[in-house]
Formats: structure tokens, sequence, C-alpha cells
């Protein structure tokens, strides 16, 4: 082995994927020589071979090996969702995704490769790295989405909404770990400068990889369905608050998702998907109840302070702008009501401003489908 190289990196990958094979081929004591043989993750597999030369995994071989848990995450799935295989297949894939980001490799399809930054505004100037940016993506992703991801059906860190990387790091040393969020832009066909908020999920970072590697058709399979749970009745249990809200159970999550069981196999593969699911329940209730600013307030008091209590009151010609460019309505239009932005714009006071706001938005994600109270 080269000592030009830290290889742990490739054995700890090496090492997953031996176990990943084993479970898939029933084999506790599986080969190398099995593994290359089968041609498991790809023809004439060399894992080894490039751990004796001391070589990065290419690119193309980390694809291929993501490509093979997908099929058989896939495959399993359908079998059964709650097959302990699936939970060996996940951590692969996220053993796949650490290295290919520690190591730059761009292990999606060419056509999600993201623009750079500075690429990344539109006709105005207006910026998708700026604050007021980030902002309307943030608000409108936690109320559409109750501040869950929905790749992986857990919550949000509140904190990694306001966590610089130098306070990150240094949380760790005390045994706690925060994921950043990320804006991944999941259309692959027009603009990957849009900032419509139709076009973006919240995410962190952990998961973003995951996202990456999903096809567009992927991904909105997993939003139409996670979205379509968040409004439906529900067929649990009565909701206390609200007439006619009941659970929403495993059996709604699965006629959801009836021909896509990968999408729930990831779900369920979470340690504490039960408490998520109680928890997605009760923000289904406060949506409803509380409105956007409050619901915000309430559960994602780090990203309300960030965005609602500075940058729409210190931004707020840039974020008053953004929302005539992103979403201009003809007054002939059904919704020119809903989203005139006059009534924002004309706003006196910084209270009533964040109230039109909150207005302003609330009926924007109700117009796409969210039950989200109009205050």
């Amino acid at each position: 082995m080269s000592s030009k190289k830290d290889m742990k990196g490739e054995l700890n990958l090496m090492l997953s994927l031996w176990i990943a094979a084993a479970m898939h081929e029933n084999n506790p004591h599986i080969k190398y020589s099995e593994i290359a043989r089968s041609e498991l993750f790809s023809r004439k597999s060399n894992l080894v071979n490039t751990l004796r030369r001391g070589k990065y995994y290419s690119t193309n071989a980390v694809r291929k090996m993501y490509n093979t848990l997908n099929a058989w995450i896939k495959d399993e799935a359908k079998i059964n969702a709650h097959s302990q295989k699936l939970s060996f297949y996940f951590s692969c894939q996220q053993e796949i995704f650490r290295y290919a980001s520690e190591n730059d490799l761009h292990i999606l399809n060419p056509l999600r490769h993201r623009l750079s930054s500075a690429k990344r505004r539109i006709s105005s100037g207006l910026r998708f790295e700026e604050e007021y940016a980030i902002a309307y993506h943030v608000i409108t992703g936690l109320g559409k989405h109750l501040g869950f991801d929905p790749y992986d059906f857990t919550l949000l860190d509140d904190q990694s909404f306001n966590a610089p990387k130098r306070i990150i790091d240094q949380i760790k040393q005390y045994g706690r770990r925060i994921s950043l969020f990320v804006r991944h832009h999941f259309r692959n066909s027009i603009g990957r400068d849009s900032f419509f908020h139709g076009d973006i999920v919240i995410t962190h970072k952990d998961a973003h990889g995951a996202w990456e590697t999903l096809s567009e058709a992927e991904s909105l399979i997993i939003l139409r369905g996670y979205e379509k749970l968040v409004a439906m009745e529900g067929s649990g249990k009565p909701i206390g608050g609200i007439s006619d809200l009941n659970e929403i159970t495993v059996q709604d999550i699965e006629s959801v998702f009836k021909e896509e069981e990968w999408v729930y196999a990831r779900w369920y593969s979470v340690d504490n998907f039960k408490n998520n699911l109680r928890e997605f329940n009760d923000r289904r209730r406060d949506i409803r109840l509380m409105g956007l600013k409050e619901f915000v307030e309430d559960y994602n008091p780090v990203a309300y302070n960030r965005f609602y209590k500075n940058v729409l009151i210190k931004q707020r010609d840039s974020f008053q702008d953004l929302l005539s460019q992103i979403h201009p309505i003809p007054q002939d239009h059904k919704f020119y009501q809903l989203l005139e932005v006059d009534r924002v714009v004309s706003a006196k006071s910084s209270k009533e401003y964040l109230v039109e706001v909150s207005r302003y938005l609330s009926n924007l994600i109700h117009i796409y489908g969210s039950p989200i109270r109009i205050s």
C-alpha cells in the first residue's frame, strides 16, 4: 500500500461494500474473489487491487457502487420494507456519499451538476446566495414540509439555520453533531438558477448527496407523496383541535407510496421513525391552527430569529423585489388578490409588514396544496 496517501476512506468504503454484498448474497463468509467473480459492484470489480496500489476509487467506480446499492434497495423494499438488509444497504449508501463528498467525486448524472453561485441570479441582479433569497426558501420550505426533510423523514436541526462551521466543530467536541441545512435544487431540466420555492427542498448536509443522486422524477415522487400526507385527512385516531383530521398511519404512508416502496423503506430505517411520525402528526395539526409565522417561531426559533426578525426587516426592499419578480401576477388572474405584493409593500410598521409577508407566503404555499392556516 502506498505511503503517499491515507487509505482509511477507501478501506472503510470497501468494508461497507463487503458487508452489503454478504447480506445480498446471504453469505456472511463471502470472499472478495466471489464479489469480483459475481461482478456485484462493477465489471472486474477491483476493490482490493485499488487499495494495494494506494489509489482512490474512481468516479465511475463509485457511481457503479451507488447504482448497484440503489437497485438492491428497490428490489428488497418490494419484498419487505422492514428488512434488515435495507439497514445495511442504506448504511453502505451513506458511506458512498461520504467518500464521494470527501474526494469531490460527482457520482450523479452530469445534468445534476450545479451552476456556480456566480451564475445564480435573475435579470435584476438578485442573487441566490443572498440572505433574502435564503429567507424566502427556508420560510416556505419549513411551512410546506413542517420542518422535516422528506428524503429520510427526519427533523431538520433548528441550530443548523444559524450555526457557522467553527461553532459546529466546537459542538462536535462535546459529542453533539449538527448538520448544516442546504437548499437543494432538484430540477434537472431548466434553469438551475431558478428561485421558485417549488424547485427547492430544504435538506441537511448529510442527506444532500443523496438528493443529488435522485432524478427529478424520483425527487417529485418523494415530495408529492410527502405533501399529500401533510394535506390528507388521515385514517388513524382523531387529532384533537381540528375536525375531520386524523393521524397519518403506516398504512396511509404505504398507500400513498404503494408503487414506490423504496421511499418509505428508507423512512422506516431511521431509528426514531415512530417518534418522527408522532411529531409529524402534531405538526400537521399545528400548521392548520397556527399559521406560518407562529409555526416557524414555535418550532424553529433559530430560523425565525435569523430570517423573520432579521432578514425580512433589514433587507425588506430586496425581499419585496424578489417576490415581485418570482411571482408576478396579472390583475385578471384568479390568484391576484392572494399574491398581490402591494399589501406587503404598503405596510407601514415592521409588525404590520411581517403580518403581510406571512399572509403572502402562506397564500403562496396554500395555492400549491398546503393546508396551512391563512392568518
